[in-house]
């Protein structure tokens, strides 16, 4: 995997957004993402298994994929819950 990380001493960077708040609304993040000559565009959030996704990112999510629906491209979210590691 290595080889497709292009800035590796940046991957385990830690970020803290703690301080940036806008009232109630704090940052969130998208695990992965793939676009497809502007036309696809996939969302991927990993979740552990018995973690629901906070309501902000979800609402975060499908509001993106909206906007994006309402633009004529095509779009997917795809929700992964890890078993655990082996």
């Amino acid at each position: 995997m290595a080889e497709n990380i292009t800035y590796i001493s940046r991957f385990n960077q830690r970020k803290d957004y703690s301080g940036l708040r806008f009232g109630n609304i704090t940052p969130t993040d998208i695990d992965s993402f793939i676009e497809f000559r502007d036309i696809v565009f996939v969302f991927i959030e990993f979740k552990l298994e018995g973690k629901e996704m906070l309501r902000g990112q979800r609402y975060a999510l499908e509001r993106l994929v909206d906007n994006i629906r309402k633009s004529g491209k095509f779009k997917s979210k795809l929700f992964i819950k890890f078993l655990g590691f082996s």
